[in-house]
């Protein structure tokens, strides 16, 4: 599938060179169509997959939560994306809008409560035991854990 698509784009490039090499007639009109396509060409599925990923990060935050804008990501994956089996990380950091924000204050320790999937899935932090492991390794590490905390 992946050969036929690179020739079919081998095809249409040779196809615009062509058209492109023309004699004068239409020429400045065939360039800009060409052109024109291109953009088209190489645009649609970058918007596309730009607003696909938005839609997946804002699918993240549960329902009476609204975010103001993504403050910060780091976010790697490994494979295809959607195998089994495909290794996916990352560390998101949502700012939420003032109203929203204060409501997830006012409800203090009932939070995760009050969230989609209660507390099974969303955790005060900091974070200190997942299960029978610790959230992260330097947990048990006094040189680690005594660092200052930048403010």
């Amino acid at each position: 599938m992946a050969l036929l698509l690179v020739c079919l784009v081998i095809l249409l490039l040779r196809f615009a060179y062509r058209l492109w090499r023309r004699p004068q007639p239409g020429r400045t009109v065939r360039r800009t169509a060409i052109v024109a396509a291109g953009l088209l060409l190489i645009g649609v599925p970058y918007v596309a997959v730009k607003y696909q990923e938005r839609e997946m990060l804002m699918s993240r935050v549960p329902a009476p939560l609204e975010v103001a804008s993504l403050e910060y990501r780091l976010e790697e994956a490994w494979g295809v994306g959607f195998m089994p089996g495909d290794n996916e990380t990352g560390f998101v950091v949502y700012r939420l809008t003032d109203s929203s924000a204060d409501w997830a204050r006012e409800q203090g320790s009932r939070l995760g409560d009050m969230l989609a999937a209660g507390v099974t899935k969303w955790h005060p932090t900091p974070v200190r035991h997942a299960g029978d492991k610790d959230w992260h390794p330097y947990d048990h590490d006094p040189q680690m854990m005594s660092a200052k905390r930048a403010e």
